[in-house]
C-alpha cells in the first residue's frame, strides 16, 4: 500500500461557532383578481405610475440571512405598544406615489433549496424596493 499524507482537518461552521449564511424564505406572489390582471399587464413598463393602497415596512431580516439586492416591502402593523414608535419614520404611507423599475432575479430559499425567482421592483421615495404582493399597489 502506498502510504498516505498527513490527515488535515477543515474548519467547518458547526466547529467554530458561526452561522451559516442563508437567503431570504420564499414567499409565493399573492394572485390579483382575475378582472384587474389585463390593468396591471398594460402597466407593468418601467417608468410607469403606480401609488400605494396600505401602509408599507421594510421587512426584518435575522442577522444569518444574506440580504436580497434590494428591501422587500410587507405590509406595516403599527406597535401602538412600543412609546418610541415613530409612524412616520418607519412606514411609506399608503398613497405614496411609486415607479415601476422592472423586474429581477432574486435568490430565496425553498423547501427543496435555493430558487431563482422573479421579484416586481419600485422606486418609492427615492429608494428601490422589491414588492412580493401587488394587490398593495394599484396603477394611477
Amino acid at each position: 500500500m502506498k502510504p498516505r499524507g498527513p490527515v488535515v482537518w477543515k474548519q467547518s461552521a458547526a466547529i467554530t461557532g458561526d452561522k451559516v449564511a442563508r437567503t431570504r424564505q420564499h414567499t409565493f406572489d399573492k394572485e390579483l383578481p382575475t378582472d384587474l390582471k389585463p390593468v396591471y399587464e398594460a402597466a407593468m413598463q418601467p417608468g410607469s405610475m403606480f401609488a400605494t393602497l396600505v401602509d408599507l415596512q421594510v421587512q426584518v431580516l435575522n442577522k444569518d440571512v444574506t440580504p436580497p439586492p434590494f428591501p422587500v416591502l410587507e405590509q406595516h402593523w403599527p406597535r401602538t405598544w412600543d412609546p418610541a414608535y415613530d409612524k412616520l419614520k418607519s412606514c411609506i404611507p399608503a398613497k405614496a406615489l411609486a415607479l415601476y423599475a422592472g423586474q429581477i432575479r432574486v435568490e430565496e430559499e425553498g423547501k427543496q433549496g435555493k430558487l431563482r425567482v422573479i421579484r416586481h421592483t419600485f422606486i418609492i421615495n427615492g429608494g428601490r424596493f422589491i414588492v412580493t404582493d401587488l394587490n398593495w399597489i394599484q396603477p394611477v
